[in-house]
């Protein structure tokens, strides 16, 4: 447990590092800035790039799914998951929510201030994360 809980606390601060670094960096009012200089094929690939970090983020989606779903009744694993009860598993899913979350603002962060296509992907690729 202890284990699992530092690598998501290691992987949440990177996250709030980055998102603190990227928001606000170049000393303007804006809270994210969007260049605006750029041909509209490098607009649709930070729109595309955003919907597909969104539908990609497995943490957000399966923390969604399990907490709507509920404390599974049935488990094929360890022994200390089939003693979780109903505050852990909120615990867990809201943990992922938060991972997820961050990663997918980061994403589109990220995506938002490129100035090219190739940046975009380069983003897209960085920030890919698989479930």
């Amino acid at each position: 447990f202890w284990i699992a809980l530092s690598v998501v606390t290691v992987q949440i601060a990177f996250l709030l590092l980055l998102l603190t670094d990227q928001i606000g960096s170049t000393g303007e009012s804006d809270l994210v800035v969007v260049p605006v200089n750029v041909q509209s094929i490098v607009h649709a690939s930070q729109a595309l790039a955003t919907i597909v970090a969104i539908f990609d983020q497995g943490d957000l989606r399966n923390a969604i799914e399990g907490y709507y779903d509920g404390l599974p009744t049935r488990f094929k694993g360890d022994m200390a998951f089939q003693r979780m009860n109903k505050v852990q598993w909120n615990f867990s899913c809201g943990i992922r929510f938060v991972q997820g979350f961050l990663s997918v603002f980061a994403s589109f962060v990220l995506a938002v201030q490129s100035e090219t296509v190739f940046d975009v992907l380069l983003v897209r690729l960085v920030t890919r994360r698989s479930s």
